[in-house]
């Protein structure tokens, strides 16, 4: 019986110093999310320690995670990506390769202790942030330049913070010094956005609008074939004609 108990305690810090934490180390169980940053949307989902799975956009349970980071700490990630066949030809068919690394975790609070989030890039790097803010927010603990190629989708939910500035002090937690120290790359000091790229896109905004509306309605009434019946039909959505008057007037 000694030797067993001495033959576990060996056990157990080996397997302590090689996974997420020792033996008794308090855990914590954190939701999981995947965020695909790839030109366009290739990522079908990822695991973290064979623990959970998600797919891009959702969230699920469960992970478990020691309650205090430590540095080197690391996790297995394992995830599906579309790629092409014929790696020499981007265009070719593409079919889902798994794929699988060990990525370090970036450093956390006990306080932060929410999600851990999983981000993607080409070339297989992986990135794992543990954050009560969700991905989009000023205060989310990623560097800019790792937002990725389609960062500029999270300026809605940034904006939303620039615009009510009471958001600030609202669960899931009020900001820390932390957080606010994360929002800094945006430009956000004090309730203010003074990001140069923000505001050039705040002056944008009625134009970005007005053509996503006009995208929406064109794919709407492509495929109507009557030309007369397709332009009464782009006029309702327009709000330029009266949707209870019949189609067969002028």
């Amino acid at each position: 019986m000694r030797y067993l108990l001495k033959a576990f305690l060996l056990l157990c810090g080996f397997m302590g110093a090689l996974s997420l934490a020792g033996c008794w180390e308090e855990k914590a169980i954190v939701s999981l999310s995947v965020h695909d940053h790839y030109p366009e949307r290739q990522v079908l989902g990822a695991s973290v320690n064979g623990e959970a799975s998600s797919s891009i956009g959702g969230s699920s349970c469960c992970v478990n995670l020691p309650k205090k980071w430590k540095p080197g700490m690391t996790a297995k990630v394992s995830w599906a990506v579309y790629l092409p066949v014929d790696p020499n030809d981007p265009n070719s068919v593409k079919e889902p390769v798994e794929k699988s690394a060990i990525a370090e975790i970036q450093e956390y609070t006990p306080d932060e202790l929410g999600s851990i989030h999983v981000h993607v890039y080409p070339g297989d790097k992986v990135r794992l942030v543990v954050t009560l803010w969700d991905y989009g927010s000023p205060f989310y603990p990623l560097p800019r330049t790792e937002w990725g190629v389609r960062h500029e989708v999270n300026y809605f939910s940034i904006r939303i913070y620039c615009k009510n500035p009471h958001y600030f002090d609202m669960p899931p937690t009020p900001a820390t010094p932390r957080d606010y120290e994360w929002a800094k790359q945006w430009g956000m000091e004090n309730g203010k956005c003074t990001d140069p790229e923000y505001l050039e896109l705040e002056k944008n905004l009625p134009a970005m609008l007005a053509e996503n509306r006009k995208k929406r309605i064109d794919a709407q009434v492509e495929e109507i074939k009557d030309p007369k019946l397709r332009q009464k039909l782009r006029e309702i959505l327009e709000g330029k004609r009266d949707p209870n008057k019949p189609l067969d007037e002028d």
